[in-house]
C-alpha cells in the first residue's frame, strides 16, 4: 500500500480541467490525505494509483 505521498504530480491539461469544473485545492487535497491513509481505488503499479473525487455538485 502506500507508506508515504511525497509528491503531488498534475499535469497543466488536468489543472484546466479542474479549474474548469471547479475542483478546489482543499478538495484534492483531502483526496491526498485518504491515500496517505490507504484509502485508493486501484494501484495502477509503478506508484501511479487511481482515486475518484466528487466534483462540486455532482
Amino acid at each position: 500500500m502506500i507508506q508515504s505521498l511525497c509528491e503531488t504530480h498534475t499535469p497543466a491539461s488536468d489543472v484546466r480541467a479542474l479549474e474548469k469544473n471547479g475542483l478546489s485545492d482543499g478538495a484534492l487535497a483531502k483526496a491526498v490525505a485518504e491515500m496517505e491513509q490507504g484509502l485508493i481505488d486501484a494501484d495502477l503499479g509503478g506508484y501511479v494509483f487511481k482515486k475518484r473525487v466528487a466534483f462540486p455538485g455532482l
